[in-house]
């Protein structure tokens, strides 16, 4: 380090350090105990915390601190009286600030160690952005101050640079500036409001869905979107929410700015800060009414298709596969003598029905449809009725519904009581057993003749008699 820019930074030091005088009652001086000049010196010099870089007046580094050594990872004797500051600075960055300050100041700047303390050299506070290059290559942003070291005569005799890593102050602006590119472009509404529900941000999406434009929205409450249909049982379960500072997940009835309603699907999370204390809340909006439209006609079209199987005598059921709910129309459960609160929504209602002689048939069945080894459902098994007795009961059903694997998820079905024809094929068969025995008894036998074929079927027995 040359004499004149050793000189200059311990002036610098002693303005910083000054002996610091108090005023204490019937003007007496009394000085505190002075800082030593050379100690605070040695204290910015040698951190590590930041780089500290001096320069004699045509920018050749003369003080390279442990700092500068720890982010650069050159040693002091590496750069000391050999390179400027330029030279472990970004050359593109160095040309664009030249440039920018020669249209600024309207007089040519050379892109060089002039573009980094120009500003400095004119006495202007000078602070800014600037990628430093490591002796590896690698790359860091910095913020940089520049401080002009002038002598007694006010000349210009070197320069001081601090510089601190703002690597990690860039990482989370990179990551806010993503999110906040995501946030507008995303196609979900957004809005961030006070703690008392002012609107102060809100997302393109947003204002695509309410029909408002960004001045009609900003400052307003949330609530103005709500209208004569809006379900005011779900406006209290969000009004809740918001008081207790818990997050609220729904669904809600809004109305658009040219008084159209829309479904919203609504969610709606606090935020709070490091102390724990509620700052915000944030929400996200998507548009769900071509859902809600579509489930309406599902619906509509689910009501038409049981109404004409219910005209017909026959009970629905519609069965989850995978989570095992199930839903039984009325007609289900009063073919059973039951009323329309006595079924829960399970599929054991039925299961702990059937009676133990058809359970391992029916799940056979059953079993063999759902894995694709028959094209149909269909069964007939006994089910209990809530008086203890079975009715016959002929089941036949179809998944409707699969999982994005592809196994069922959903099938729905009828039951029809076939009970009386049961009962018809039971009386039936004993009267067969009842001739049959007969003839067994009279040694009679029985014969058949097609009238059309012209076959003649004769039976043991009558061949036996007529013999």
């Amino acid at each position: 380090m040359n004499n004149q820019t050793k000189s200059a930074l311990e002036l610098a030091m002693q303005e910083c350090t000054a002996e610091p005088v108090h005023q204490l009652g019937n003007n007496k001086q009394v000085k505190e105990t002075p800082l030593k000049a050379d100690a605070l010196q040695n204290a910015i010099f040698n951190s590590a915390n930041f780089s500290s870089i001096a320069t004699d007046a045509n920018g050749v580094i003369q003080i390279f601190n442990v700092g500068a050594e720890n982010m650069l990872g050159y040693t002091a004797e590496e750069v000391m009286n050999k390179i400027t500051p330029a030279d472990i600075s970004d050359p593109q960055e160095i040309i664009a600030r030249a440039n920018t300050l020669t249209d600024e100041f309207e007089t040519p700047i050379a892109p060089g160690f002039e573009a980094l303390v120009f500003k400095a050299s004119r006495g202007i506070e000078d602070i800014y952005e600037l990628t430093y290059i490591r002796k590896d290559g690698s790359r860091f942003p910095a913020v940089v101050s520049v401080t002009a070291l002038r002598d007694a005569q006010d000349v210009i005799i070197g320069y001081l640079l601090i510089g601190t890593d703002n690597t990690a102050r860039k990482l989370t602006e990179d990551k806010l500036r993503l999110s906040n590119i995501a946030l507008k472009h995303i196609s979900q509404g957004v809005i961030i409001t006070t703690h008392d529900q002012n609107i102060l941000w809100i997302n393109a999406a947003f204002t695509s869905i309410s029909g408002y434009s960004r001045a009609e929205i900003l400052g307003r409450n949330c609530r103005f979107m709500n209208g004569p249909l809006t379900d005011p049982i779900v406006l209290t379960n969000i009004r809740q929410a918001i008081e207790n500072k818990v997050p609220f997940s729904g669904e809600l009835l809004n109305y658009r700015k040219d008084g159209t309603q829309f479904w919203n699907e609504l969610t709606i999370s606090p935020i709070f800060d490091v102390q724990g204390q509620l700052t915000h809340f944030i929400s996200s909006m998507h548009d769900i009414t071509e859902r809600k439209q579509i489930e309406h006609t599902l619906r509509e079209s689910e009501f038409l298709w049981k109404f004409a199987i219910e005209g017909s005598g026959d009970g629905v059921w519609d069965w989850n596969v995978q989570t095992h709910q199930a839903v039984y129309s009325r007609l289900w459960k009063e073919m059973l003598g039951y009323t329309e609160n006595e079924i829960l929504p399970t599929n054991q209602e039925w299961l702990g029905r059937i009676h133990p002689d058809d359970q391992l048939p029916v799940a056979e069945v059953l079993q063999a449809y759902l894995d694709g080894k028959t094209e149909i459902y269909v069964v007939e098994y006994r089910l209990r009725c809530k008086d203890g007795s079975y009715k016959w009961i002929l089941a036949r059903g179809m998944v409707v519904d699969y999982t994005e694997e592809g196994t069922p998820l959903r099938m729905i079905g009828t039951h029809t009581d076939i009970s009386a024809i049961k009962k018809t094929q039971d009386s039936l068969q004993e009267k067969e057993r009842m001739l049959s025995e007969s003839q067994h008894i009279g040694h009679i036998g029985s014969w058949s003749l097609d009238l059309a074929t012209g076959l003649l079927d004769i039976f043991p027995k009558y061949s036996h008699s007529v013999s």
